[in-house]
């Protein structure tokens, strides 16, 4: 039987650091420094990206770094997904293959923002294990520095005080060591309006923001399928795995803010030293935030061939998926 194997993964972050006190001093952020202080989002400082880059720019420079690192042709790469809530352009795998020099026999996008890496993950692993493709890329890519509402009315200024830009790719390939052994899946639908943007027009529940903006409607709704909703995920995974936390060296999750994955780490049995968190740093970067974990762990050196990882990722939809994974 055929199996997924993560080859490589990298990550580009733009240069430009916003601290908590620039977006209140140089961002329009609509209430003083003291409301850090006393937030529990544990977040310092975000990457926004500079007037010349995109999700394309990101993506391609992620891209680029994991070709060279691989020494892969890029004529062998068979499917390229790239997931984006903020890309510019439709067909955001195609314009990232132009750029960079790949001929994917497949190329398509992914929309549904925290989640998408997981589910691109999801779809790669049915890519690889049926035969269909020996290599896939999965480029995740989000500015969302563009699409906050800095307005002090409900609680849309909360994600602007979280939200970051960053990309990151992994490259996966057909293998026989054992890859990915258990998957759970779940959504909350009725959740669907919590957190959202709107396109094209402006929502008749908000017709003052103007369409485009990421907006945070519902915060007690978000955090109740918080609570529920990825723990399930988990738990399903491990058991479709055969396996327990004990068995598993790394939780690997999606970067909403420091203190949900406190909890998430908590409930779920991990140690602290096996939930790499990056949020305090970037910010939540969406559907980039877990490629972005797993390059920071293979630049360091921590993630060895054989680990097992908890593969979590969770967010607007509501949605939630989780993969038991061997590196």
């Amino acid at each position: 039987m055929h199996h997924t194997r993560i080859i490589a993964a990298t990550r580009y972050l733009p240069e430009k650091v916003v601290t908590n006190r620039d977006l209140v001093e140089s961002h329009g952020f609509p209430f003083p420094l003291e409301w850090f202080e006393r937030s529990t989002t544990g977040i310092r400082e975000r990457r926004f990206a500079s007037p010349g880059e995109t999700t394309l720019t990101l993506g391609a420079a992620a891209i680029r770094q994991l070709l060279e690192k691989t020494s892969v042709a890029p004529e062998s790469i068979d499917v390229l997904i790239m997931t984006s809530s903020t890309c510019e352009v439709s067909g955001g795998a195609f314009n990232l293959a132009h750029l960079t020099g790949l001929r994917p026999g497949v190329a398509f996008d992914i929309a549904i923002a925290c989640t998408g890496f997981v589910l691109a993950l999801d779809l790669a692993n049915q890519y690889l294990r049926g035969g269909a493709a020996r290599r896939v890329l999965i480029v995740s890519s989000e500015v969302q520095s563009r699409h906050v509402y800095l307005g002090a009315d409900g609680q849309h200024h909360k994600f602007a005080a979280i939200l970051g830009d960053g990309a990151g790719a992994v490259l996966l390939e057909r293998g026989e060591a054992p890859g990915v052994e258990g998957t759970g899946r779940a959504t909350m639908p009725e959740q669907c309006r919590s957190v959202f943007r709107s396109n094209y027009e402006p929502m008749p529940e908000f017709p003052h923001i103007p369409p485009g903006k990421i907006l945070y409607a519902n915060e007690r709704g978000i955090v109740s399928a918080f609570l529920r909703l990825p723990i399930e995920v988990c738990h399903r995974a491990l058991a479709e795995a055969g396996v327990g936390v004990q068995d598993v060296r790394w939780l690997v999750s999606h970067q909403p803010q420091v203190d949900m994955l406190e909890v998430l780490r908590k409930e779920l049995g991990f140690a602290p030293e096996q939930h790499p968190v990056h949020a305090d740093r970037y910010g939540n970067t969406s559907s980039a935030s877990i490629p972005i974990c797993l390059a920071e762990l293979t630049e360091e050196g921590k993630l060895q061939r054989g680990d097992r990882m908890l593969m979590l990722g969770m967010g607007a939809g509501f949605a939630a998926m989780a993969h038991v994974i061997r590196f």
